[in-house]
């Protein structure tokens, strides 16, 4: 069951790696752009507009409270 839940965590975090570097890509791409820099992607605001146009936001958070667990696990349980 460990093992299952692990590999189902990694594959999650592939398809996270995967779908967040495509937008990014496809930003620079929109924006004919070398770099992302170059892009505008250059400042809290300008990344906050871009996940906000690209991904569904369920929760935006102003402060961490009440947005991040107090702590975590690792993928080994502890």
């Amino acid at each position: 069951m460990q093992n299952y839940q692990r590999q189902s965590y990694v594959t999650q975090l592939h398809k996270v790696y995967n779908e967040l570097s495509q937008a990014l890509v496809r930003y620079q791409t929109d924006k004919n752009a070398v770099n992302l820099r170059e892009a505008g992607l250059n400042n809290h605001d300008a990344l906050s507009d871009f996940v906000k146009s690209t991904f569904k936001v369920v929760k935006e958070c102003e402060t961490m409270q009440n947005c991040f667990a107090d702590e975590y696990k690792t993928l080994a349980g502890t």
